[in-house]
């Protein structure tokens, strides 16, 4: 017996189509989507995706900054470990996961 898939969770560095990993994610998104599925696409840029609304997919940004804006060093560290996006998914993903 299959169980019924509640919510499927998409989780994207942005939402731009910008090709590589992030275009995968959107079109995954918008397939899902078309499919029937509920989907909610975590994402670590501003969010601004119209596509992606007006699709149905809930959005939920985090608001940050291109890694590449800023101080080298800063930007290597946190590409390494980001203590706000870290901090962003467990947030949701407490607040929101089901069994």
């Amino acid at each position: 017996m299959r169980s019924r898939i509640e919510r499927i969770v998409i989780i994207s560095d942005d939402c731009v189509e910008s090709g590589g990993a992030a275009g995968v994610a959107i079109e995954s998104a918008r397939m899902l989507r078309s499919l029937g599925f509920p989907v909610t696409f975590l994402t670590g840029d501003d969010g601004a995706n119209p596509s992606l609304e007006a699709a149905g997919i809930d959005i939920v940004a985090l608001g940050g900054a291109n890694l590449l804006e800023g101080a080298r060093i800063r930007a290597a560290l946190r590409g390494l470990y980001d203590s706000r996006a870290h901090a962003f998914l467990q947030s949701w993903i407490s607040a929101n996961d089901t069994p």
